[in-house]
């Protein structure tokens, strides 16, 4: 396996241009790419006019020392490390590249070879006490859960407020908000609406003038 850093794409990009950049990177054909593994995202917003998406990839080729050896200069290639599960604390782990992408997921294949074997620590939260005082920390594998992009999503909104709240202190307003209705429209036939209208605008004062009539009539006898 192979590390390769700095490899870097526009924020708008396709996900097949990972494949591409690396291909370019490491000037080999398409089928000589075996697979790989996006390690860390980070941004470069140094230029604000131009904020790219720098990569750092694990890459598996068919000849690694070929390609070494043709780009021993280049200071962001170098031989990869497949740490065994457990040796790393629990602290880091590589998941596949778009793990969660509905495209994706019926081509990921776990490798035992290069991928470490869940379950996957994604979220940590620390706590210790130092001169009568709490000291806590939360740390998670990816903010972008709280992101607009991704808030929505299964209860990301309600982990973030929570773990706002842990690390306030404030167990006590800890929760899971309900859930809201999903289809809170109604969806009537012009039938229907008819009728609906017929019954507030005609009935009802029909019926309020008869009852009127009737408690008139009752007195005057």
């Amino acid at each position: 396996m192979l590390r390769l850093t700095e490899v870097k794409l526009p924020l708008a990009h396709a996900e097949g241009e990972i494949r591409t950049a690396i291909l370019k990177r490491l000037g080999i054909a398409d089928d000589e790419l075996i697979r790989h593994i996006v390690f860390k995202r980070g941004v470069d917003a140094r230029k604000p006019h131009a904020i790219l998406f720098t990569y750092t990839l694990d890459v598996t080729v068919r000849d690694e020392a070929a390609i070494l050896a043709r780009l021993k200069n280049d200071p962001h290639l170098r031989k990869g490390e497949v740490k065994p599960a457990g040796t790393d604390g629990g602290a880091k782990r590589q998941l596949p590249q778009s793990a969660g992408s509905a495209s994706n997921v019926s081509q990921l294949r776990f490798d035992k070879q290069h991928d470490i074997p869940g379950p996957s620590v994604i979220a940590m939260a620390l706590q210790r006490r130092i001169n009568d005082r709490d000291q806590r920390i939360v740390v998670v594998g990816n903010g972008e859960f709280l992101s607009n992009s991704y808030a929505g999503n299964g209860g990301n909104v309600d982990l973030g407020v929570n773990i706002v709240n842990w690390l306030a202190g404030e167990e006590h307003l800890i929760t899971l908000q309900p859930r809201a209705a999903k289809d809170s429209s109604l969806v009537l036939s012009k039938t229907q609406l008819e009728i609906i209208s017929g019954i507030f605008l005609l009935g009802l004062p029909l019926l309020l003038a008869g009852v009127g009539v009737y408690i008139w009539r009752k007195r005057r006898a």
